[in-house]
């Protein structure tokens, strides 16, 4: 389906607010649940954002980029 994925396909690519990257899926988290991302930035930071239709706004495979539109306070922790 359009909106499914293969871990594969989002490791590696680059997550981004708007304009602004936050850095590139490490992993994806299996929870039972929603799936997180697994993100980390340039020094090894990580952020964890659900896999989530509220949060994760588009997925461009061929252009392996992910645009995101996080909650306020959820990059924050």
């Amino acid at each position: 389906e359009d909106d499914e994925f293969y871990d594969w396909e989002l490791e590696g690519c680059t997550v981004k607010v708007g304009d602004k990257s936050i850095g590139q899926v490490r992993s994806v988290m299996k929870t039972g649940g929603t799936e997180i991302l697994v993100i980390a930035d340039d020094s090894g930071k990580e952020q964890l954002v659900p896999l989530a239709a509220e949060i994760v706004v588009e997925i461009d495979k061929a252009a392996r980029v992910i645009l995101i539109d996080p909650p306020e306070g959820l990059l924050d922790l």
